[in-house]
């Protein structure tokens, strides 16, 4: 069932890039875009990032503080996987 999440997110976000392409009116030469998705199912949970926006997920811990857990790398042209 996790594979149907991913390519569903997949598929939106080249979807929207193929709109934006078709659309006369959006100067796409100086614009970016980001997004994160996150879908949960039961116990699973599947998160997207498409650009520079983190997904974060917080929990209260056994002490009562709140925990955050970066989910998802920002995609950036300093990064060195991103850049190839």
């Amino acid at each position: 069932m996790l594979e149907v999440w991913r390519e569903a997110c997949v598929n939106a976000f080249k979807t929207m890039d193929r709109e934006l392409g078709v659309q006369a009116r959006v100067d796409c030469g100086f614009s970016g875009t980001t997004a994160v998705c996150a879908i949960k199912q039961g116990e699973d949970l599947v998160v997207a990032n498409l650009g520079d926006s983190t997904a974060v997920l917080v929990t209260v811990s056994e002490t009562g503080y709140l925990k955050a857990m970066q989910l998802t790398t920002d995609q950036k042209p300093n990064v060195p996987r991103e850049s190839s």
